[in-house]
């Protein structure tokens, strides 16, 4: 089940890196990235897939630094 778009509050910055970048870019294909790579080469909301166990659990422990609970601009809370 799709959750909906994924947070990305850096979108102009992202269409900034992609003019300037391009070559780069084109090989790329995409910003988007692994949750290790840092907020040039992924969106705040690459976190990587999740997979519930048979009864719809996910247990997860996650370090990232870009996500951020208080930062007005990389907030993850309450979203999907």
């Amino acid at each position: 089940t799709a959750a909906g778009p994924h947070f990305n509050p850096y979108s102009m910055l992202q269409q900034d890196l992609l003019k300037i970048n391009m070559l780069i870019m084109s090989c790329l294909g995409t910003l988007h990235g692994p949750r290790e790579a840092d907020l040039g080469n992924r969106h705040v909301g690459d976190l990587g897939n999740l997979t519930a166990n048979d009864n719809g659990i996910i247990i997860i422990e996650l370090t990232d630094s870009i996500i951020d609970l208080y930062n007005a601009t990389r907030s993850v809370a309450n979203r999907t």
